[in-house]
């Protein structure tokens, strides 16, 4: 026995219990449990996806989008898949592209246009307000299809 102190019970009853370093392990534990099932839930999420709406949700993942507001409105990558879902609407892809819109852009697909402050500026640069409106009108061709 090493570096337990007395061979007798007296020794083994001096132990104490660590009450910052057990909760810092739980802590770690149950981040690590809600992880694996953030995981889950992207793959089940992926599984039966194909074309584009598959590699929308990929890509999103691996940028890391949800999280990452800079990642997300990087100049042309959302031009990008916007002209891609133009061309292939997908409801799967269009729903996640309108969750991370409100996200990251409160109210912008409410009212691209909205004004605000005294002056009444645009709240929304000409930039986020054409991804709207680009969002929007592909949202709408789902609808009447």
């Amino acid at each position: 026995m090493v570096g337990a102190g007395a061979k007798t019970a007296v020794g083994y009853g001096q132990f104490t219990l660590d009450e910052a370093a057990t909760a810092t392990h739980q802590k770690q534990q149950r981040q690590q449990i809600e992880a694996t099932k953030q995981q889950q839930a992207q793959a089940a999420a992926l599984l039966g996806l194909s074309g584009v709406a598959l590699e929308l949700l990929q890509h999103s993942q691996k940028a890391k989008w949800q999280s990452d507001k800079n990642a997300f409105s990087k100049q042309g990558e959302l031009e990008y898949w916007l002209g891609k879902l133009k061309a292939e609407p997908h409801p799967v892809a269009v729903a996640h592209l309108r969750e991370l819109f409100q996200v990251h852009f409160p109210g912008l697909l409410d009212n691209p246009k909205k004004l605000e402050g005294k002056k009444q500026k645009p709240a929304f640069s000409p930039r986020q307000q054409g991804l709207a409106e680009t969002l929007l009108g592909i949202e709408h061709s789902l609808m009447s299809q």
